[in-house]
Parts: structure tokens; sequence; C-alpha cells
């Protein structure tokens, strides 16, 4: 009977010194990633009874005759391996052991319901669907977030049959999991704007699939180091043909980007170090490498849940913690990554790449970090506060060069049965941006020149991109949310929300699938600039495994003459009174259900309608008309280019989906 030795050695260096010049196209095959598991698979005897740590250290286990997949509970686990390693590497045992929270992003022990039907929930506490970070809210690839080391607390507890870390007899201090999400989206009306010409008249199809395989080893009680392996892709329409059947190749607003294609890429390559007491009953934790955020209410800094890639950082992540929770303070500083392929520092979409799905290295961006800092309080019973501080600062060689200090707060107080919750949160914003003209803001001057803008901005308004050079921002936001759940069956949940963004104001990095509806190709609202929406959402659970929602929103655009226009589909008023079509965009509605068949896999379907106001049906760069804008007067006239006056742009826009997400 032999010791075996595991080692771990990620190379982190090699992948952050691959030179930036670097961009070979390749194919992405998943024969790879089956050799090393199936390889980890065959070194794992089954009769072992001993297996050594990295440092030499050895782990007792049972001896086995036979394997046997084995349902083994996050939260017993992690005290076992507690236990192990204070054993073998003579380090004192956590001061507690992981415990279950409603949302690490909370870092509040709300506590969580365990009853067996939502009827069961008892007063004041939480059902586990209406935990934000939970698989049954975003159906998006979360293992990676579900434990925080630092406060020893998991905002879920793992309840799969089947896992492919006992499959491979891993040791306890060795995460892996692997999660699988594949998703058909779908509209057939057109909604986004553009120049004539270069609009699509037309619906889109698509078929993203999403695979994650995330890996942590604890080497220490202190010490561990991860990756999180992402790889992003797609299938589907955005290719429109001539007359004649020819495929037609343009960059259209329904186009994918790189929000839908990053295949090949490791999301996470990291380590951290955790020293307790610091202070006194202060710890801390430091983390470094390339990594993705979660901070605050992810309205600013957020992985987005239902795209299909997710934003990176390369940098160091700082976080200091009262070692009850009363208060904690994270700060990071990093450089954000350029997503690839997507859209080059001349605004180019490489758009044969996207299609063909082609594995290109994201790369840090040129000249540009990304720093900041927020302060979280225990301010008085159930109620908790945020303060804090970002900054950004874009190189030249990017498209917007955004130079933006972004102060904000927040109050808010969790959701609990039978009880109000509340959250406030009020963003200010100020610095400098290249700002979009209105040539920009639907891709391209409608009269084919920059003559007018450079009339009203001088020659700084270049004819060939649109963008206004750096120019002075100042904006806010503001988000209000009050809600109630009630204390009977099905927990039914009733929300009111408001939410305010100013003309340029900019989200930064925030995901608003939580609050706004789908992204995807889809993504009515997929900004939070210029935007006035009032709403209600009604939530409620019929069954444990069944999660059922209806959001209701009306859009108006915050300044109606902005050059912001309505940001997500390119749609603005012509300046001067040229087209002036208000500032009301329409209404959405939608329509979410969840269903955890098994432990081990769910399915999710959702329908989200826009009903379009006359700022969407006739603004300046709406599809279906034809704009042309006056070169020394601004003014907008139009003309139908398709069926008849305002058709098809007129019909509702009606945006369906249904995904499944196999989790081992």
């Amino acid at each position: 009977m032999s010791n075996v030795t595991i080692e771990h050695k990620p190379n982190i260096q090699s992948y952050f010194t691959m030179p930036h010049s670097y961009n070979t196209t390749i194919n992405c095959n998943f024969f790879g990633v089956f050799i090393l598991l199936f390889s980890s698979y065959l070194s794992a005897d089954p009769h072992l009874d001993k297996m050594t740590s990295p440092s030499g250290k050895v782990f007792q286990q049972h001896k086995k005759k036979s394997f046997k997949i084995q349902n083994i509970s996050k939260r017993a686990e992690q005290e076992q391996v507690t236990q192990g390693l204070a054993a073998t590497h003579n380090v004192p045992l956590a001061e507690k052991p992981i415990t279950m929270l409603a949302s690490p992003s909370q870092k509040d022990d709300v506590p969580e319901s365990r009853a067996k039907t939502p009827g069961q929930d008892k007063k004041d506490t939480q059902a586990p669907e209406y935990a934000n970070d939970r698989p049954r809210q975003s159906l998006g690839a979360t293992e990676s977030q579900r434990v925080d080391q630092l406060s020893g607390k998991a905002a879920w507890e793992n309840k799969e049959n089947f896992r492919i870390h006992d499959l491979f007899r891993l040791p306890g201090w060795v995460d892996l999991s692997l999660e699988e999400r594949l998703r058909l989206e779908d509209y057939s009306t057109p909604w986004r704007g553009g120049k004539p010409g270069a609009v699509s008249d037309t619906g889109q199809y698509s078929l993203p699939l999403e695979t994650v395989i995330y890996t942590e080893a604890r080497f220490t009680d202190r010490f561990r180091a991860g990756f999180e392996f992402w790889d992003a892709r797609q299938w589907g329409g955005p290719n429109q043909t001539d007359p004649g059947g020819t495929p037609v190749h343009k960059n259209y607003p329904d186009s994918i980007t790189n929000s839908t294609v990053n295949s090949g890429q490791f999301a996470q390559i990291y380590a951290a170090y955790i020293e307790r007491n610091l202070f006194q009953d202060i710890d801390s934790e430091t983390k470094a490498g390339q990594m993705t955020m979660n901070i605050g209410s992810n309205r600013l800094i957020g992985r987005a849940a239902y795209r299909n890639t997710q934003q990176q950082y390369v940098g160091i992540q700082q976080r200091f913690r009262e070692k009850n929770g009363d208060w904690e303070l994270l700060s990071f500083a990093n450089i954000p990554e350029w997503l690839m392929p997507g859209i080059n520092a001349s605004g180019t979409v490489n758009t044969y790449q996207l299609e063909g799905n082609n594995t290109i290295w994201n790369r840090p961006e040129t000249n540009s970090y990304f720093t900041g800092a927020l302060f979280t309080k225990d301010l008085f019973a159930k109620t908790k506060g945020e303060l804090y501080l970002y900054y950004l600062n874009e190189g030249p060689q990017t498209v917007t060069n955004r130079r933006l200090f972004t102060p904000g707060f927040r109050i808010f107080s969790p959701n609990r049965k039978g009880e109000i919750n509340y959250e406030f949160e009020t963003i200010g914003q100020t610095g400098t941006a290249l700002v979009k003209t209105s040539t920009a803001n639907s891709y391209q001057n409608y009269s084919g020149t920059g003559a007018f803008w450079q009339n009203q901005f001088g020659a700084q308004a270049s004819a060939n991109t649109g963008w206004l050079p750096s120019q002075k921002v100042g904006a806010m936001y503001q988000h209000i949310h009050i809600g109630y759940t009630f204390n009977t069956d099905f927990d039914p949940r009733l929300t009111a929300q408001w939410d305010y963004g100013s003309s340029h104001f900019d989200t930064l990095y925030g995901p608003t699938v939580f609050e706004f509806g789908p992204t995807g190709i889809g993504g009515f609202f997929s900004t939070r600039t210029n935007i006035n929406s009032p709403g209600w959402k009604f939530e409620f659970i019929p069954h444990r495994d069944v999660t059922v929602y209806l959001n209701q929103r009306w859009w108006w655009m915050a300044d109606a003459y902005s050059t912001s226009g309505w940001g997500g589909a390119g749609i603005l008023n012509a300046v001067n009174g040229g087209n002036y079509q208000g500032s009301y965009i329409g209404e959405t509605i939608e329509l979410n259900a969840r269903w955890d068949a098994h432990s081990n896999i769910a399915f999710q379907a959702g329908w989200q309608i826009l009903m379009k106001g006359d700022l969407a049906i006739y603004g300046t760069g709406a599809p279906g008309e034809n704009w042309t804008v006056g070169k020394t007067t601004g003014q907008a006239t139009h003309s139908e280019t398709t069926g008849n006056y305002g058709a098809p742009n007129g019909s509702n826009v009606n945006y369906f989906y249904v995904q499944t997400q196999i989790r081992m």
C-alpha cells in the first residue's frame, strides 16, 4: 500500500506573461480537458487508505473495496476538512465551521428556512429561493461564489446526488465542479436602431452554451488557490441575406458580441491568504491574480447571471472583517480585461471571429486601471449600510476613455417572511469621458457626413466615429424598493420598485438582469443610462422545487434630448426639436418560472414583452424608418422603408427563452 502525493501547481506566471500581441485563433475542443479529468480518475487508487497533501502530510481515509458515489453535504464535508487540516498541518481550527447564510453579498445572518414546504417556512426566516446568489435564481455558473472562506459561511448547501468530486475520489481539501447551461432564445420583431442599411428588419434567435469548470485547493486553513475555466459559445442567426440569398456580413445591431462568445478562457486564476486576528478581533484576506468580482448591490460591479460571459480583472483584492461580521472593509486595485473576440479599440466588431466561436486570449486593457473600496456596517436591527467609492481610468486606446469617480451609499434590509424589506441606493458620478453624439448613438451618421455635428461642436466631432473628445460628466443614479413577504402558503412576495439614471450615467461593470429582465440577444434595458422606470414585482413559491415571478415596469428617458437616447437600442430624439417623439419608450412585462427537476438538473423558461411607445416606434434611428438629418439645422425627416408606416417596428416585441443547467 503506497502513499500518493497530489500536487496542484497552476502556471499562473506563464499565463500573465503571455505576449499581448498573441492573437492566434484556435478552435477550442474539450479533448484536453477530458484527458486531464480522465487521468485524474485513473490515478486515484480505489483501495488507497492514505493520501498525502501537497506539503507531505497524510490524510486518513477508509479503505473501500468498491466505489460508491456519496451524497455528502458541503457543510459536513467542510467540518471534516477543517479537522483534517488541523491534525496534519498543526494549525488551529477555524473559529467556527462553515455555516449557512442567505447571501454572501449581504454578509448578514438572515436565518434560512430548512422547511420541506414553503408553507412551513417560519416567520422571520428567508426562503432559500429568495436568496439572490442561489443557483435557483440565476441558472448561471455560481459554484465559485458559494463559500466565503473569510467569514466561514456558505450561501447554499450542495445536495447533488452525483458530483465529479466524488467520481474522481478527490480529497476533502480540493473542490471540483462542472456547470453547463444551454439556452434557446428568440424574438421576431426588430427594436434596435441604427443607420438605414445597417438596421436589422427581422428578429433573431440564438443557442448559447456555457461550460464552466471550477476547482480550488485549500492547502492550509490560511492559503488556497483555484481557477475557473469558462467556455462561452453560441450558434444563431445574426446574419442576414441580400435579395439573391447571399449571406451579408455586417455589424448589425442584432449581431452577437463578446457578452455571448468568449470561448476557451480562464475567468479566474487566483491565490488567497487569510490571516486570523491580524488586529484584535479583525480577520484579513488577500486575494491576487485574475478574478471576477461581486461587490455590494452588484449594480456597479458584479457577475452577470444571465449573459454567457463574465467580466474579468487582473489585480489584487483586500478584505478586513470584524470577527462577528459587524463591519467589513473591501478594497481592490486591478486592470479590467478585454473579452475577446470583441470590439477593437477603434470600435470595430470582430464579427467573423464571433460567428466562428474562435478562441483568442483575453488581455488586460492597455493603460487602464480600476480601483475602489466599500465599507459595510450593521446599522440597527435587521438593517445594514454601505459606503463606497470607485475610480475607473481607461487608457486612450479604449472607445470611451472613461475617467470616472463613482461614490455612493446603500441602506438595505433583506427579505424575511412576514416582514417588510427595503433598499435605498444613491450613486453619484463625476469625471470625464468620450460622449456620444447622435451619430455614434445610432452607429453611423444618418446624413452620411459629420457636417452638422462639426457645425455644432467644431472639428473635434469626428465624422467617422461620432464621439466627442473627453467631456466633463456629472451624473447620478437612484434605486428604491420596498417589499413585503406574506406569512402564508407559497411565501408570496410583493415589491414596489423605482430606478432613475440620469443622462450619461455609466453603470461600469454592473449587470441589470436581476431587475430589468433578461439580456442575451434581448436586453431591452441592458444599461442604467438615461432611464426613469417605476414598476412592481410579484414572486411566489408554489413548491420547494418551483419558483415563479412576474415583473412589470414602465420606461421613460430621464432626459428626452440626451444623445444617450434609449441606450439599449440606439434610438433618440433629434436635436433642435426635429422629430421630437417625447421620452416614453414603452412598457415591459416579464414572466419567469424555474423548476429544479433533480438535484443535478434544473429548467427555466421566461417571456418578456416590450410594448413600444412613440419613441421606440418613430424615434430617430428606429428600425423600419429612413431618417435624414439636416446638415445645418439638425431637423430630421423620415420616409418608410418597409411595409406600412411603422411596420414591422410598430409591433410589440416578444422575447422568449428556455434554458437548462446541469451541475455536478
